[in-house]
């Protein structure tokens, strides 16, 4: 007899494969996002059918990208794995990741590279890809405008 629990899960599977994930990835992400409270890696292997370095392979990329929490148990060896169940506070963890892993590095390098090439006697090709740099900077600052703004309203939801 299928359940509601494997009727979400499978919605879940399906939503996030069509994001690009993999079903390993598609999995670990319903099985956590399900879960009240936290799961071991073990039971995350169990649960999805996948060996104890997959799945822990796919948790730390999760992890680095702010999707999930890796916790400790006073006394106890295992580690756990926690996911936040209310969407906004997913989304405003990808948002920080996303800003600390993509707009950052760019805000650090991209204005030093194009003062440093601007003025520069280039090529009329060579001025087309700074060119083009230049506008992948702008818009990469207005996306980032947007995204902050969005994550004000997601903390006042």
């Amino acid at each position: 007899m299928v359940t509601f629990e494997d009727e979400f899960l499978d919605f879940f599977i399906q939503v996030f494969r069509n994001f690009g994930l993999d079903t390993l990835g598609a999995k670990l992400i319903g099985a956590l996002f399900l879960e009240p409270g936290e799961l071991s890696l073990d039971e995350l292997s169990n649960r999805t059918g996948y060996s104890l370095a997959s799945v822990s392979s796919k948790l730390k990329s999760f992890e680095s990208l702010g999707l999930i929490k890796r916790l400790k148990k006073p006394g106890s060896k295992k580690i756990y794995y926690y996911m936040d169940s209310d969407v906004t506070v997913i989304m405003r963890n990808k948002f920080r990741a996303f800003n600390n892993l993509y707009f950052e590095p760019a805000k650090k390098v991209l204005p030093t590279l194009i003062e440093r090439n601007k003025n520069k006697n280039l090529t009329p090709l060579e001025r087309k890809k700074l060119q083009i740099i230049i506008d992948y900077y702008a818009q990469i600052k207005k996306i980032e405008r947007l995204m902050s703004e969005m994550s004000a309203k997601l903390e006042k939801m």
